[in-house]
């Protein structure tokens, strides 16, 4: 019977994409119980060949797309050919430590509707050097081998900067030889030491719900339908699936034993952004929520992630407290959000927004909303959140 299911989708990620396949066989889960499949979506690398003769003695599912179609469509289709009972997403570049597999099982034998992610733990590893490498990471690498005498590797290092090399194989997956060249970089550090792993207080448990690596009971996923497919690039897609999970009862968990080793890649930064500002503006025109809206202050620097989890918690404290008054300051704050998001989605500036928003509603209803603001204020319960709405209007 089948217990687990590990859906891989991937898009030229070889080598690496090996490597990951390679750490799921050192697992120490039965593996009679588990399968994994892996969507080849679209890939032009060696990907396709390499596969032919793995052969690991867990079920192996692959399919192959002959058209990239994202990860989003890539998943969803990992999702229906699941016949596990828990559902453990992992990117195609991640290497999982051997009881990663037995950890995620064992956290939902003890409780249920569970989202479980080890994103605050994350460290990253160096098993392929890119051309497309700064100069910073090739002396981070440099530095890293010295550290650990591969001298080989170093001269290869040294004398290679024109084409990718590879620095970890097989058998370095199964010594677990590669942690030489790892190092801790948590996602979100601040939030775990705020909140701890079990996220008490913490505003926002949906945005625990990496892709990267997470699991859920089959029967909850089934519950809140798949992936968003509409979400293109890189972003928000699982979020929006987290914070579906979220609204329908699931509880977010973070824990260091179900963590990974992210390899590191050439990533266009600045790419990145403009598709995380496309899907997030999808993301909150989705989900008509303060909650969703206001992330578009940490996105664009003006809070940081503590603060936006205190906000919500003065917004949803004023709601509870106040359902029938200041309808007119929580509309208009979320007009701003709205059009700050739109903005950005379009990569257009947002210096003075404030004087050409096009919100009739806003701009007929200033002075009622201002004069919400200031009793509000005299009420001196709710200083975080007047003090960001005074924030925006200000700039």
């Amino acid at each position: 019977m089948t217990e687990i299911s590990i859906i891989i989708p991937s898009y030229n990620r070889y080598p690496q994409n090996l490597l990951t396949l390679y750490s799921l066989e050192k697992q120490t889960f039965n593996s009679a119980k588990m399968e994994v499949i892996f969507i080849n979506d679209g890939s032009s690398d060696e990907t396709h060949q390499a596969l032919k003769s793995f052969k690991p003695a867990f079920l192996f599912k692959y399919i192959r797309n002959e058209r990239n179609g994202g990860r989003s469509k890539a998943r969803n289709i990992g999702i229906k050919h699941a016949n596990g009972k828990i559902i453990v997403f992992l990117d195609a570049e991640m290497i999982v430590d051997p009881d990663f597999v037995q950890n995620h099982y064992n956290a939902h034998q003890r409780e249920k509707n569970l989202v479980l992610s080890g994103g605050l733990y994350q460290k990253r590893v160096y098993t392929c050097v890119y051309p497309q490498f700064t100069q910073k990471q090739r002396l981070h690498i440099y530095s890293m081998l010295k550290k650990a005498a591969l001298k080989k590797a170093m001269l290869n290092l040294k004398e290679q900067t024109d084409k990718m090399i590879q620095l970890v194989s097989k058998k370095d997956i199964m010594t677990r030889k590669y942690r030489l060249l790892s190092y801790k970089s948590p996602y979100l550090p601040e939030i775990i030491k705020q909140y701890g792993e079990n996220l008490t207080g913490y505003q926002l448990p949906w945005v625990l719900f990496f892709s990267g690596f997470v699991s859920l009971p089959k029967q909850l996923l089934q519950k809140v339908g798949g992936f968003d497919e509409r979400f293109k690039g890189w972003g928000f897609e699982d979020w929006d699936l987290g914070y579906r999970l979220y609204q329908n009862g699931a509880t977010f968990r973070c824990a260091a034993n179900v963590s990974a080793y992210h390899q590191e890649h050439p990533v266009s930064a600045r790419n990145v952004f403009r598709e995380m500002c496309k899907n997030y503006f999808l993301y909150q025109r989705k989900h008509q929520s303060f909650e969703t809206s206001i992330h578009v202050l940490v996105l664009t620097g003006k809070i940081s992630r503590i603060q936006e989890s205190i906000i919500i918690g003065e917004y949803k404290s004023l709601c509870k407290t106040y359902p029938n008054k200041f309808q007119s300051f929580k509309k208009g704050f979320q007009i701003l959000l709205k059009e700050m998001a739109r903005l950005l989605a379009n990569q257009k500036p947002l210096k003075q927004f404030i004087n050409k928003l096009d919100s009739t509603y806003f701009l007929n209803w200033k002075h009622v909303i201002l004069s919400e603001r200031n009793e509000m204020n005299a009420l001196k319960q709710y200083p975080h959140l007047i003090k960001t709405f005074d924030n925006i209007i200000a700039a």
